[in-house]
């Protein structure tokens, strides 16, 4: 879904990298292509960016422009195939690598493929690896023992090696990717051809976890020197020749980061050295592991200890700042941090083991007070790894739960919350207590859920497999159906009475006076009138051994005064609303139907047709496209307006009628793909678009006060209650929007 609503953050200004000419190398599977990056010259600094492992080619992990949101919401998620590294993001897509050397590209704005390209070569998700860097249009790949350089573009290989040994996530820095080798070499590349620039080999043996992007190596801020880790001693290199320039024993065992001193972690340990000659400069041990590099953000050393803290240390001396104490996901988890906050994954089991809860906590880098948390809960993915969050340009990118992506943006102007509520939650009704009833009936699992309108919680949720159609409610309670007709507490959800009636339901619920109409029933069906208070029968046509069939067809039945309007045998037929007697009928097909105090509005094709109490045809107009659906707000205007939808062209479009004689008030058409129709409260109608904008609009003259931008796609007609408009939406949310 491609949309980024109006926020209250200025969104930052996006730059971006350009692409050289490819040249194919390598067997490949292709999978789609797409719009890739087309991207000017920059350095892997940019800040609409995170173009390597810690960001910049010194693994600060600090991106001073980067999102600093205030109030989080996912705006996508992509479910990958299979699992996958941690990502770098470019001007326009997100790349990451899925298990069996999937390289992917995904639209940065919709989460769309745009191209993957399947290679030679593995990563391995047991370790916290990004395998990738982004420089000047080219993505740098380390996969296993292969090494791949793609255009960012469109996933064409430009060159490839296949080598001995397995390699670190590549730094890129002033056209060079450097790497570390699981056989203690060090190596350059010359990014642009692929030629090998140099190869530093020691005698010091393997690598421990040199294929770890904990190994990733550091280029200083000024060019001078390139850094190196071996799991015993740090190097440092000069990056156009390779010669060593120093080295100490350090014991890391994380990327090294570089800026006025060198750092790096060694389990209980932080270490600072001299870049000139690698004198050390200041040493702080810890009784808990340090395990991942730390992050290097406005004189602060940010480093986390596994399990269960983080430490802000002053970069100048290591004395320690702050400390907090969190639930680290796992000692492999990795820091980052933009201008405003730092960014702490977290993980912990719930449900008795049964599932995990992903975290990212939002900390001041000031003092480590938490700002807020992003959560996501997952079920039977205990084990899975840490979040790895980066912050480029105006939001975050993470991978969560091993192969969903996101992408996180501020929370969109006038919304007051998101809820997930079942599979998908297509129906939503709402009490005049002060619930929102959202109900998932189109997906695998049914399920109603009671919402507090003001912040989304759920009160409570039951499951039901055989729910089907658009609650009601009133103050008493909600009503639904399944296999029977239901009403339910809106207090706990119980069951205050069960109506079991043979058949299935045939049409809507529609409530009115205390009193339910509908259609149920085998065969032809039946309509019914049900006590709302305790689910009694008040009537019902087409029922019982002696009564004569009828065919009752799927529009809701209306109520226009005292008469029951609803669609029966192929036509509009009226009922005494106090005992169910027939009163008149129409022979005209229906598609929907409404109803007003004194008039009942039906539709067929482009046809709508309005008849008074006693079945008398009031007026008929033609609206040239089909209706598909109808709404009477009667309390518009001086008699009450007719809100038509229909379709054609364009694809979605409201025609208002005078109720009293049908004639044109205004129309409206629909920016934003199909329109629900629409909910009236306190003067303004609300009507909700699969393209996720939410309009408040004028009932008399279709003016537009208000729009508000989902970051999803919004289904059927909106509920308004306390304040707040409900409306279901793709992935399974409800969004609540506030009132004008």
């Amino acid at each position: 879904m491609s949309k980024h609503p109006r926020s209250r953050r200025t969104v930052l200004q996006a730059l971006g990298v350009v692409g050289s000419g490819a040249l194919g190398l390598g067997a490949l599977t292709s999978a789609s292509r797409g719009s890739g990056e087309t991207e000017s010259d920059s350095a892997t600094t940019d800040p609409s960016g995170w173009g390597s492992y810690q960001f910049d080619p010194a693994n600060t992990g600090y991106n001073p422009g980067g999102a600093g949101l205030a109030d989080p919401m996912y705006s996508w998620r992509t479910e990958l195939d299979r699992d996958a590294s941690g990502p770098v993001v470019g001007s326009e897509c997100v790349f990451t690598v899925q298990a069996g050397a999937t390289v992917t590209a995904l639209d940065r704005d919709t989460g769309a493929v745009s191209w993957a390209e399947t290679v030679d070569g593995e990563i391995d998700r047991n370790r916290d690896e990004t395998a990738l860097a982004l420089a000047n249009g080219t993505l740098v790949a380390a996969l296993g023992n292969c090494v791949y350089a793609f255009d960012a573009t469109d996933g064409t290989v430009k060159w490839s090696h296949h080598l001995d040994a397995e390699l670190s996530t590549p730094t890129v820095a002033d056209g060079i990717a450097f790497f570390a080798m699981a056989n203690g070499a060090f190596l350059a590349f010359d990014v642009a051809t692929g030629d090998e620039r140099w190869r530093f080999a020691d005698d010091v043996g393997s690598i421990s976890m040199a294929n770890d992007s904990r190994k990733a190596p550091a280029v200083a801020p000024d060019g001078s020197a390139v850094y190196f880790t071996d799991g015993e001693f740090l190097y440092s290199l000069d990056p156009a020749a390779g010669t060593e320039r120093w080295r100490v024993t350090a014991s890391p065992y994380a990327a090294p980061v570089a800026a006025d001193a060198v750092y790096v972690t060694a389990h209980d340990a932080v270490r600072a050295f001299s870049p000139a000659d690698g004198t050390l400069v200041w040493e702080r041990t810890f009784e808990e592991n340090v395990d991942t590099a730390p992050v290097l953000a406005d004189g602060r050393l940010f480093v986390q200890h596994y399990p269960r803290g983080v430490r802000a240390l002053d970069a100048g001396t290591g004395e320690t700042l702050w400390t907090v104490d969190l639930a680290i996901a796992d000692r492999r988890t990795t820091l980052v941090a933009d201008g405003d906050h730092l960014y702490v994954p977290l993980q912990s089991v719930v449900e008795n083991g049964a599932g995990v809860l992903d975290e990212v906590a939002a900390l001041d880098p000031a003092d480590g007070t938490e700002r807020w948390r992003f959560s996501r809960r997952y079920i039977d993915t205990v084990g899975s790894e840490p979040v790895r969050t980066v912050s480029a340009g105006d939001a975050l990118y993470a991978v969560v739960d091993d192969d969903d992506v996101y992408r996180i943006d501020e929370r969109p102007d006038g919304v007051r919350w998101r809820a997930e509520v079942g599979d998908e939650p297509d129906r939503v009704a709402v009490a005049g207590d002060g619930v929102v009833y959202a109900a998932s009936t189109s997906g695998d699992d049914g399920a109603l859920a009671a919402l507090e309108p003001a912040t989304g919680a759920i009160r409570w949720e039951v499951n039901d497999d055989d729910l089907v159609g658009r609650p009601v409610a009133n103050d008493e309670f909600c009503f639904h159906t399944s296999l029977s007709l239901l009403a339910r507490d809106p207090a706990d959800g119980s069951v205050a009475w069960r109506a079991s009636i043979p058949g299935e339901a045939r049409t809507g619920l529609r409530l009115h006076d205390g009193t339910l109409y509908f259609g149920w029933g085998d065969e032809g069906g039946a309509i019914y009138a049900v006590d709302a208070a305790d689910g009694s029968e008040q009537w019902a046509v087409g029922a019982g051994r002696c009564a004569p069939s009828i065919d009752v067809g799927g529009s809701t039945p209306a109520v226009a005064g005292d008469v029951v309007v609803a669609e029966v045998d192929d036509g509009m037929h009226g009922y005494d609303a106090a005992d169910g007697s027939e009163r008149w009928s129409v022979d005209q097909r229906v598609y929907a139907l409404a109803g007003g105090s004194d008039h009942a509005v039906a539709s067929w094709r482009s046809a709508v047709r309005a008849v008074d109490q006693e079945g008398t045809t009031v007026w008929t107009r033609d609206l040239s496209n089909n209706v598909t659906g109808l709404e009477v707000i009667a309390d518009a205007g001086s008699d009450g307006v007719v809100v038509a939808r229909t379709v054609g062209s364009p694809a979605s479009h409201y025609r208002a009628l005078s109720l009293a004689d049908g004639s044109p008030l205004w129309e409206f058409s629909a920016d934003q793909g199909p329109i629900s129709m629409p909910t009236t409260s306190d003067g303004t109608a609300y009507a909700a678009t699969a393209g996720g904008r939410l309009h408040g609009f004028d009932p008399e003259t279709g003016d537009i006060r208000q729009s508000y931008d989902a970051y999803h796609g919004l289904h059927d007609r909106p509920a308004v209650v306390d304040g707040t408009v409900a409306a279901p939406s793709d992935e399974g949310f409800v969004y609540g929007f506030e009132t004008l």
